[in-house]
């Protein structure tokens, strides 16, 4: 297929996505966008910094995994709202998902040497440190 027509069924994809779903078209068109940006953004550095195709690998099925995580939460917006029970689920979702795509673009960009403010170099590194706790607990409580 030609990329005008590929670009075209995911455009009418994502647009039936957001109808169906009751969104704001532009908000997944903007996480769909930053998504890619996080991919182009660990390609870089992997190829700054050595590529490891076991990580590569790991890291798009985790993204895809990203978007399977996004539907099941939409649908169960559009459930929820379907039953009358008005939550403004979606666009929470869609907007979390945003910050931690852009947050890894500038993880991204720290691991490669990029100057940043300091407050976003801090505020990554914290954000690091956190979910590196948080995992060796995980780990630690898998051995008990």
């Amino acid at each position: 297929m030609s990329e005008k027509m590929n670009e075209g069924i995911l455009g009418g994809l994502g647009g039936l996505a957001a109808y169906f779903f009751g969104l704001n078209w532009e908000l997944i068109f903007i996480w769909l966008f930053i998504m890619v940006l996080d991919i182009i953004s660990g390609l870089i550095k992997g190829k700054k910094l050595g590529w490891n195709s076991h990580k590569f690998k790991t890291g798009l099925l985790m993204k895809a995994y990203e978007g399977l995580v996004v539907f099941a939460l939409l649908m169960l917006d559009r459930a929820l709202n379907l039953m009358s029970i008005g939550i403004a689920l979606g666009s929470v979702i869609i907007g979390a998902f945003i910050l931690v795509d852009v947050l890894s673009i500038i993880e991204n960009g720290v691991l490669l040497g990029i100057k940043f403010p300091a407050v976003i170099t801090n505020y990554v590194n914290k954000a690091n440190k956190v979910v590196n706790d948080s995992e060796s607990e995980v780990k630690d409580g898998e051995n008990d």
